[in-house]
């Protein structure tokens, strides 16, 4: 059970474990419950790298960056939402500075990936840098839970259902683990449960949302399905663009599965150093 003094993290992803570690850091506690088998989330498949402006990497390799250009890149792809755009750009550099500091993470090398106009994709000698960025942040938080398990709680195969409320505020959470035993934890709230781009089931997310992307496979993990966003929506919380899916235009199909909904990720960095794309035909 959690305390008050605790914070709740529902999803085991980078955003979950950036979150948790950050109040960790702060002298907080944090019970962070992921309903997956293995934290990780998407991010850990991500191949190409994290992007970040006027970093340290950068200014050591003599790339001309800022702000602003990061900022009118984003703005090129998708410009609905300038004040959102410019705070994630704000934050983008200290984010990866960091990462590299407070996780000791080699991320010295750089690439100019789609959408940029700038070097400023980070990622280390490391084949997977999702997967390495992110479990140096679940080690983190691993570490201190055993160290010190009254500050850190980490809970798997437990799956939040609900929001607890009292007098219109979010006051805990209510999870079921493996033994399905239900339980109710209190406290503050940091919902980091992804997306919902594998909510295939007839009444989800993306049935109501984009009917239209049904017929396609996905790249996201089977545990996308949007489950922090239904637990919002069912205390009176507002949503905003969940009709905006992003579709991820390659992925690696299983010869022995060719019709599995869910995909391999194949990288954007396949691109990125100049790989081709091929129809059924070779052209």
């Amino acid at each position: 059970m959690a305390s008050p003094s605790q914070v709740i993290v529902v999803g085991g992803g980078l955003a979950g474990f950036s979150a948790a570690n950050t109040v960790l850091e702060n002298g907080g506690n944090v019970l962070l419950i992921d309903k997956s088998a293995f934290c990780g989330g998407n991010s850990s498949k991500a191949t190409s790298g994290i992007n970040g402006s006027c970093t340290r990497t950068q200014k050591k390799l003599g790339v001309e960056d800022s702000n602003e250009l990061f900022e009118s890149d984003c703005m090129k792809g998708g410009s609905k939402s300038p004040e959102l755009i410019k705070t994630m750009v704000e934050h983008s550099g200290n984010s990866v500075n960091w990462l590299m500091d407070n996780f000791d993470l080699d991320l010295s090398l750089l690439a100019r990936l789609g959408g940029h106009s700038a070097e400023r994709t980070h990622r280390g000698k490391e084949r997977f840098p999702g997967m390495t960025i992110t479990y140096a942040q679940i080690q983190m938080a691993e570490a201190i839970s055993k160290a010190q398990p009254s500050r850190c709680q980490i809970i798997n195969k437990a799956r939040a259902t609900d929001l607890i409320t009292k007098d219109g505020e979010v006051v805990g959470v209510e999870y079921t683990t493996k033994d399905g035993q239900v339980h109710k934890a209190y406290g503050p709230v940091i919902l980091a449960t992804g997306g919902f781009g594998a909510d295939f089931s007839k009444d989800g997310l993306l049935a109501k949302y984009r009917p239209d992307l049904l017929k396609l496979s996905t790249t996201n993990g089977e545990h996308c399905t949007g489950d922090g966003i239904k637990m919002g929506v069912a205390v009176g919380a507002d949503t905003v663009d969940l009709e905006w899916v992003q579709v991820h235009p390659t992925g690696l199909v299983n010869p022995k599965d060719p019709d599995c909904k869910v995909k391999f990720l194949a990288a954007e960095a396949l691109r990125g150093v100049g790989g081709l794309l091929l129809d059924a035909d070779g052209k």
